[in-house]
């Protein structure tokens, strides 16, 4: 009679062995659609709090770009003729802080990053995003 296909994991008596990187990471296309879901509520809150200048903003996620020639890898791109934004979730992901303990760091971590891409497009100063609404001029 042979042993049953899970048995050989069973050595030394100390029981089944578990993957390696059990639980540690996030695959596929939940950390995708995660991201991107966090890029649009955050071009969301721009369309609802500043309508005259970003009603007709355009976004688009991708998950690289270019590296300019300083070595610099981009983490966002404007397009002023398109009036839009592209943000590179890689570089985000992975660049520019060694750890981000929860996922509400991380969260704002893609806000910052899309309202600086936004203030760009426009030419204005991130923090004048954060200290202005049109909304509240209304």
């Amino acid at each position: 009679m042979s042993k049953p296909r899970g048995s050989f994991r069973d050595r030394h008596g100390r029981g089944l062995r578990r993957p390696l990187l059990a639980g540690k990471f996030r695959f596929g296309a939940a950390v995708t659609k995660d991201f991107n879901d966090e890029v649009e509520r955050s071009v969301g809150y721009l369309k609802y709090h500043f309508p005259k200048r970003f009603e007709h903003l355009q976004f688009k996620v991708l998950d690289h770009g270019p590296i300019r020639s300083d070595g610099e890898v981009m983490r966002w791109a404007c397009d002023i003729e398109a009036f839009g934004i592209v943000i590179f979730r890689l570089p985000l992901e992975r660049l520019g802080h060694s750890k981000r303990p929860d996922a509400e760091h991380e969260r704002l971590h893609i806000e910052y990053a899309v309202f600086e891409a936004a203030a760009a497009l426009i030419d204005v100063d991130v923090m004048w995003l954060f200290e202005t609404s049109e909304r509240d001029a209304d």
